[in-house]
Parts: structure tokens; C-alpha cells; sequence
């Protein structure tokens, strides 16, 4: 049985004990050990949509781009929202608001407790809609966003919620 120093209380201690009896240090790797977890990563970013949530403002702003003013319209309009977006990862969901100043709130994928989605007729017919989340730190809705394609963010986080 070969003999190992420990780093910390530098006495010797067999290589195969899980700790060292003096000090408690860690010494070999159990069997049990976890893993180290996998670095988060980003896998989808969506923003409002403008046309599919608003196609009669969007036509609008069209007729109003001959007289010049449609225009500033869908300058404002795309400001808005660029200043809004809604990031899932591995790990969580972040939403982000604001162009000079910032708001962001996030909510870990394992603290999800209710995603709810909001369309009415003419959302589901354009595949957009408003999703919300419940987490056990807040009563009420933590996150509400108005995006594309609601269904897919919502099974893309239950995927990694419930992993």
C-alpha cells in the first residue's frame, strides 16, 4: 500500500483512503464523486416580434413611410424592441430590458415551477404568443415575454428543467 503526503496536515496517508484521517482532507476520488459540471451555454436568444404580433400597425407604418413618417415609426419600433430579449441556456432563463438603462431577471431552469403560454386566435395563426414563468423565489409571474414561437422556448427549457 503505497503512502501519499497530505497537502494540508502533511502527514502520510494510504493512497487509496478516501480522506485523510487527521485532518478530513479529500485525498483519492471517490466513486461517487460528481463529475464536473459542463460550462453553461447559450441556446436561443429571441427578441419581440413586429410583424407576426402586429400586422395591421406594421401595414400601417408602411402607408405612412410615403408621407415620411412611417419612418420614424419603425425606427422607434425596432429600438423597442432590440431593448428587450429573452436568453435560455443550459442553466436558466434570462430576460433582459433596456437600452440606456438595464433591468435583467433571471430564473434557473431547476427553480421553474410554472411556464405558462398566452395566445389568442391571430397569435397562434402567426406563431407568436406571451410566455410566463413562476419560480418558487416570487409569487406571481417572474418573467412575461411577448416572443416567437412560445411552444419551442417552452420545450427547450423543460428539456434542462426536468434533466
Amino acid at each position: 500500500m503505497p503512502l501519499v503526503t497530505c497537502p494540508d496536515c502533511e502527514r502520510e496517508v494510504s493512497d487509496k483512503a478516501a480522506a485523510c484521517p487527521y485532518c478530513g482532507r479529500p485525498i483519492a476520488e471517490t466513486p461517487d464523486a460528481k463529475p464536473p459540471a459542463e460550462p453553461e451555454q447559450t441556446l436561443l436568444t429571441v427578441y419581440p416580434p413586429m410583424f407576426a404580433a402586429h400586422p395591421v400597425y406594421f401595414f400601417l407604418c408602411v402607408l405612412l413611410c410615403f408621407v415620411g413618417v412611417g419612418f420614424v415609426i419603425f425606427g422607434i419600433w425596432a429600438l423597442k424592441r432590440r431593448s428587450a430579449s429573452l436568453t435560455v441556456t443550459t442553466r436558466r432563463t434570462i430576460l433582459r430590458n433596456g437600452l440606456l438603462s438595464k433591468h435583467v431577471t433571471e430564473v434557473p431552469h431547476v427553480y421553474a415551477l410554472n411556464i405558462q403560454l398566452s395566445q389568442s386566435f391571430w397569435e397562434r395563426i402567426n406563431h407568436v404568443g406571451t410566455i410566463g414563468f413562476d419560480s418558487a423565489a416570487q409569487p406571481g409571474v417572474e418573467i412575461a415575454f411577448h416572443a416567437p414561437d412560445p411552444e419551442k422556448i417552452k420545450e427547450l427549457i423543460d428539456r434542462y428543467r426536468f434533466a
